[in-house]
């Protein structure tokens, strides 16, 4: 595997949920620096071989913002690359 995508959302309770597309890999953060690294750490322990860990972790953030006008709804996706 060379990629991983990650959804990442607004939690609730305050801070942020990552949910791995395509893996059972869910990881959460109260700031967007600390979910990278915990996003990592989930990554490197999901998978122990080294050989077939992703070289690039894309975070797909999305945040649904309500702008009542004419019941429009807008949604800002930003996307954010690392490598671990």
């Amino acid at each position: 595997m060379t990629e991983i995508v990650f959804l990442v959302e607004d939690a609730p309770e305050g801070g942020y949920t990552a949910r791995a597309l395509g893996e059972s890999i869910f990881s959460e953060a109260d700031d967007l620096q600390s979910l990278r690294e915990m996003v990592k750490d989930a990554v490197n322990c999901h998978d122990d071989d080294r050989e077939n860990r992703p070289k690039i972790i894309r975070l797909h953030i999305v945040r649904v913002i309500n702008f009542y006008f004419s019941k429009i709804m807008i949604l800002q996706l930003e996307n954010q690359v690392f490598q671990p």
